[in-house]
């Protein structure tokens, strides 16, 4: 079970920074569009070294294409532009997180809640980072919290359901789980709540 926490915990992260960003199609098939985003980018960074926006574009591109070093470049230049880009030290949290560096992941992640503190996508990021670390009452704190800010948020609950699982409390676990399934459409976590729930004794 502990390898099935820990697997699901990375591909989460995974998901996060491989999502697509859309900002035009591919003109040439060939090419994905990441590259095409990344070209577009850096045309764009060289015409204005401080658009701090592009950076986090390209970065978020670089992470699609599994380049983590070229993506936490991208993502630290935008924060030393603008210091309260809140999103780029989540995306690079995330960076860290696929990469197991779980305390770099918790403090990029801390910091852009500093700045936003309603960042309800960085409070469920820190969330599934505590879970790595099986600190199951940080993971509780941090997931009702971005279910207080964002209640339709699934890895908030899927962390909930895993922290109150992993603490015997069986029946909140059970709760969490059962709704994520039913308000998510993501079919890896439906598929891992279904598994914890069958493990509790429970028809998922």
């Amino acid at each position: 079970m502990e390898k099935l926490v820990r697997v699901t915990i990375l591909f989460i992260a995974l998901s996060f920074i491989i999502m697509p960003v859309t900002l035009g199609e591919a003109a040439d098939s060939k090419a994905s569009p990441q590259d095409k985003i990344i070209a577009d980018c850096t045309a764009t960074i060289a015409a204005n070294s401080q658009d701090f926006i592009s950076y986090y574009a390209r970065g978020q591109a670089y992470a699609q294409k599994r380049l983590f070093d070229e993506a936490i470049v991208d993502f630290s230049k935008a924060i030393e532009i603008n210091p309260n880009y809140a999103a780029a030290y989540n995306a690079r949290g995330a960076v860290y997180q696929v990469r197991k560096k779980y305390d770099e992941a918790i403090d990029n992640y801390t910091h852009a809640i500093k700045i936003d503190a309603a960042f309800s996508l960085a409070y469920t990021n820190r969330a599934m980072t505590y879970c790595a670390k099986e600190n199951w009452d940080l993971v509780l704190q941090d997931s009702n919290k971005a279910i207080e800010l964002s209640p339709k948020l699934p890895r908030s609950y899927y962390a909930k359901g895993l922290a109150h699982y992993m603490k015997h409390q069986y029946d909140d676990s059970i709760i969490a789980f059962r709704y994520l399934i039913a308000n998510s459409t993501d079919a890896v976590l439906i598929e891992q709540a279904k598994g914890y729930i069958r493990a509790m004794g429970v028809n998922g």
